[in-house]
């Protein structure tokens, strides 16, 4: 069984084993066999907890931190060798994830962790759906090697991105701008069709009377 208490420094003034204080937590007990006494370089109590409940789960030696977990992630991607460009968007992340998790273990990490992350973001829809894409993708590789059971950023949705087609015609082009040729200048005038439609509907027209003619020949 482990128990957590906290090591005080000098300079603070409290002494009890539980105290509500920024020095370091540790831990003391028997875990799968092993004797635990260390520090676990983490200051909050709720952390603590999740992270010797996963090594009663799993024991001590298949915890691995974040830090660690993120370098090995970045290897990985120097080792197959990508472009310099992918490597520095990866490794741009790999600062992030150190920045907000780096102490825990990736065990102890849960969907909820994920979606604060993401809401300190100030993205737009697109980048942020690119970014979470990128986690997911840290997390299936911690899930590969065997750190985590089950992947905290799959259950994270993407927000919804709206996208303004650019593909228009030119009539409206020119509405949305608010020009109007000149009358010189307008060449089509058939009520209630574009010029777009009107030229498909004159090459299909040219295309099916070739193919009578064809056939009229036969």
């Amino acid at each position: 069984m482990l128990s957590l208490y906290r090591r005080h420094r000098a300079t603070c003034k409290s002494r009890a084993r539980r105290a509500k204080c920024s020095c370091p937590i540790w831990v003391q007990g028997m875990v799968h066999g092993e004797q635990a006494q260390k520090s676990l370089d983490l200051t909050n109590w709720e952390a603590a907890n999740r992270l010797i409940n996963q090594w009663e789960i799993h024991g001590m030696r298949k915890s691995v931190t974040l830090n660690e977990a993120c370098d090995r992630w970045v290897a990985d991607y120097v080792a197959r060798n990508l472009k310099p460009e992918s490597l520095k968007k990866y490794r741009q992340l790999s600062e992030l994830l150190k920045l907000a998790w780096g102490d825990l273990q990736v065990s102890a990490l849960k969907v909820d962790d994920v979606r604060a992350f993401r809401e300190r973001w100030k993205l737009s829809p697109l980048t942020t759906v690119r970014r979470l894409e990128s986690i997911r993708g840290f997390f299936n590789f911690c899930a590969s090697s065997g750190w985590i059971e089950k992947n905290p950023a799959k259950s994270v949705k993407a927000p919804i991105v709206r996208q303004v087609p650019t593909l228009t015609s030119r009539i409206e082009r020119g509405q949305r701008t608010g020009y109007r040729a000149p009358r010189s200048q307008r060449r089509w005038s058939l009520e209630g069709c574009d010029e777009d439609r009107f030229l498909t509907s004159c090459f299909l027209g040219v295309r099916l009377l070739r193919l009578l003619i064809c056939c009229a020949t036969f």
